[in-house]
């Protein structure tokens, strides 16, 4: 194997660990009120990658998890769901161009 190709399989692990133990933090920040859970995720979903397929199995669960609360029959929580589908949808719009950016950026610094 050559040098580069073992040095950007180094690179490749060290950004998945990296983006991993993030996301995780991050995780545990959105739950837990002590710690801000986006300035962890955003930095993991770079680090990852948009394509990455842990991470698109979790954008599924919270997809599906907001059209259940759509369902739900309660008043009030169906009014909570259709209100974060919304903000969920908004949020998308504004930080997905950013993360792609952020990708194309750090693959300049990362190609030698």
């Amino acid at each position: 194997m050559q040098r580069n190709g073992v040095v950007s399989l180094v690179i490749g692990i060290v950004r998945r660990v990296i983006g991993v133990i993030l996301l995780i933090i991050g995780l545990l920040g959105l739950l837990l009120p002590i710690l801000p859970g986006w300035f962890f995720i955003i930095p993991a979903i770079v680090l990852l990658g948009r394509r990455d397929p842990m991470l698109r199995r979790l954008h599924l669960v919270v997809r599906w998890f907001l059209r259940q609360m759509r369902r739900v029959r309660h008043p009030q929580l169906r009014n909570f769901g259709i209100r974060l589908c919304s903000e969920y949808v908004r949020a998308r719009r504004v930080i997905v161009p950013a993360l792609a950016a952020t990708e194309r950026a750090l693959a300049r610094v990362l190609i030698w």
